[in-house]
């Protein structure tokens, strides 16, 4: 068509110098950068055909740095923050609706601290800190409307030691037992509505297995001995 589809700046030493601009075949701007002496630095900014914003952010000496904006459909999905080219710092993600999702904690493209998670209604989701990429201490786990659902420890990633989950009032307890692994194991207690003990089952993994013990009234009314039960969840 011959129609000028990049428009670029150079030095005298023949390197990317300045503003440098592509454009799609309706001529629209598709990607305004900029370098220096050949480096990308300075304000990146790529669009969409209809003019929406895909990312948005600055480089430094080729490498990203300060805060990066992601979108998609025109709605922001991701805002990053770099250092050197690593993500360091408060990073947030989003939901498709626009609604805040998670807030993530970086040093050097690791997770750690505190990160918290929402639904698409601004609820939330969960809440834990993270080591080195690794979830680490105590998580809670929410309902979409709100009430704490389960909660308890982790280390290196992975579920250890007692957990407690609630019945959808978000205080009474359902059942309590410990994790190993990430994976259910030993004796787990389960309670009624009224927190009175109503049973206790013997867990390996995602199966039950061993002596089962029953309650009425809060009291031991009888046991029996499961083989195996195997749980899909």
């Amino acid at each position: 068509s011959g129609k000028v589809k990049k428009i670029e700046n150079y030095n005298l030493t023949g390197s990317l110098n300045g503003l440098t601009k592509e454009f799609f075949e309706s001529d629209k701007v598709s990607l305004n950068s900029v370098y220096n002496n050949g480096k990308k630095s300075g304000l990146w900014t790529k669009y969409n055909e209809n003019g929406g914003i895909i990312y948005n952010g600055k480089y430094e000496e080729n490498v990203k740095d300060g805060e990066w904006i992601f979108n998609e459909n025109n709605i922001i999905q991701e805002k990053l923050i770099f250092n050197k080219g690593k993500t360091n710092g408060l990073c947030m993600f989003y939901h498709d609706n626009g609604k805040l999702k998670s807030k993530k904690f970086f040093n050097d493209n690791l997770q750690n601290g505190e990160e918290l998670n929402y639904y698409s209604n601004s609820i939330m989701s969960s809440s834990g800190s993270y080591s080195n990429n690794n979830r680490e201490g105590h998580f809670k786990f929410y309902a979409k409307q709100g009430a704490l659902a389960e909660e308890g420890p982790y280390k290196k990633d992975s579920r250890s030691g007692e957990f407690t989950e609630y019945y959808p009032d978000g205080k009474t307890v359902r059942a309590k037992g410990p994790y190993t692994f990430g994976k259910k194991s030993g004796l787990w207690d389960y309670y009624l509505k009224d927190g009175k003990l109503e049973m206790q089952l013997p867990w390996k993994g995602m199966t039950m297995r061993g002596k089962c013990i029953f309650y009425k009234n809060g009291l031991k009314d009888f046991d029996s001995f499961i083989k195996e039960v195997k749980v899909f969840l």
